[in-house]
């Protein structure tokens, strides 16, 4: 895949396709700090299983509540959509940089203050995603939609990738004391945050009328047909992929004896997996269709999940890595090229409705997933058998995600015509 950014963009749509990629290759340095280290961080400050739980859990409850309640009523005050977008994706950059303040609280409130300090972001996460969604759908043509996907997924993984060695290699040599190496790394954080959010209001969105802007929304995403596959194709795949995700680290830990390091190296191979399906996406979809490449990734997937459950020794859980994050990453690329396809004729001021929908749905599923597979193995269900059933279902998600199947689970689909719901 050839990355041809670094020439001058000469037309609106080359400048946004610029400031998207650079967007998340600026937040790929930021993420490794929360990604790959604030659970590490938080035993460090004494956090009980539970708050590191709240931690995993709670953002993302909050960015939903925000999502549901705020996302339309905010959009409405801004004549564009990159203006709506500026306050609450800069107010969720702080998750980047409140953190670095919990060793300046009593040891019994570190763990709180934690707590607090990822979930006073997320309120503006919620409101920001699904401004960032609509303002891509936007801004970006459906032809270029894969394209950018790509090469934005690519990036970050490279980037995260590239941040997440060079921090181990920092803190495993213990260069700067505990908690000022965590700290430093926070604030280093922000600032790629920070660069990220700049490209972002860089975006150039077109202006909504005003009798548009201040206008009540008639659309229901939820009611239209078209929109509905959509729907059903994220649920599926986010509960089959997710139901089984919670247990892969502690199978890894407790039966086959994984140490730190070698799940640092899990989730190297990880990024890896999600580079290779990054650069292969463009080609498949090409090739075979948006549905069937779908399909092939959840089967990836599935076969991810085989591997692990069958596994002899450590090592041969790194090549299930590849193929589980690889299969995952082209799945998010085809789902939301699933979206743009059936929202092609949505109005610029219906679009947060649509976006609203979508980013709730992945919202939603995310949460369930790994609750059903962790209730399963808290209640004594085999692990390997618990990842044979993860692999069915991956293998029915993606036999599920035909586009023909889809049309007919969920009745006659329609295009989403202009300004209608239903």
């Amino acid at each position: 895949m050839k990355l041809s950014i670094a020439a001058k963009p000469r037309t609106v749509e080359q400048a946004n396709f610029h400031h998207f990629f650079w967007d998340i290759a600026w937040y790929g340095i930021a993420l490794a700090a929360t990604k790959s280290f604030l659970q590490i961080y938080a035993i460090r400050l004494n956090a009980n299983p539970l708050q590191i739980a709240l931690i995993t859990s709670l953002p993302a409850i909050c960015a939903l509540l925000s999502s549901v309640a705020f996302s339309a009523r905010w959009r409405s005050r801004f004549t564009n959509t990159t203006q709506s977008l500026a306050l609450p994706a800069f107010w969720q950059r702080f998750v980047f940089l409140l953190p670095a303040f919990a060793p300046f609280f009593p040891v019994e409130l570190r763990a709180i203050w934690l707590i607090f300090a990822i979930c006073l972001p997320a309120l503006g996460e919620g409101v920001a995603a699904v401004g960032f969604l609509s303002m891509f759908r936007e801004t970006i043509p459906e032809h270029t939609t894969t394209r950018l996907l790509s090469h934005r997924s690519l990036a970050m993984n490279i980037i995260l990738g590239m941040t997440t060695v060079i921090l181990l290699g920092w803190f495993g040599m213990e260069v700067v004391p505990f908690p000022l190496n965590y700290q430093m790394m926070f604030g280093i954080a922000f600032l790629g945050a920070l660069m990220s959010l700049w490209h972002v209001t860089r975006v150039q969105s077109k202006d909504t009328p005003k009798a548009a802007v201040h206008s009540r929304s008639k659309v229901n995403a939820w009611r239209s047909t078209g929109f509905r596959q959509v729907i059903f194709a994220v649920v599926v795949t986010h509960i089959a992929f997710m139901s089984v995700c919670a247990v892969h680290a502690p199978y890894l830990v407790k039966a086959l004896g994984a140490h730190e390091a070698f799940m640092a190296a899990f989730g190297l191979m990880e990024l890896l997996g999600g580079i290779i399906g990054s650069v292969l996406v463009s080609r498949l979809v090409v090739r075979i269709g948006n549905s069937n490449t779908m399909a092939l990734s959840m089967m990836a997937t599935a076969i991810g999940s085989v591997i692990i459950a069958f596994a002899p020794n450590l090592w041969v859980t790194l090549i299930a890595a590849v193929y589980t994050w690889g299969g995952w990453t082209i799945t998010g690329i085809t789902l939301f090229r699933l979206f743009t396809e059936k929202t092609r004729d949505v109005q610029p001021q219906d679009m947060i409705c649509y976006s609203g929908a979508y980013y709730q749905t992945i919202a939603i599923s995310v949460f369930i997933g790994p609750l059903l597979g962790s209730s399963f193995a808290n209640g004594g269900v085999n692990v390997v058998l618990l990842l044979g059933v993860g692999a069915v279902l991956r293998l029915l998600a993606a036999v599920l995600t035909q586009q023909t199947v889809v049309e007919h689970l969920v009745h006659t689909p329609v295009p989403v015509p202009a300004g209608a719901g239903d």
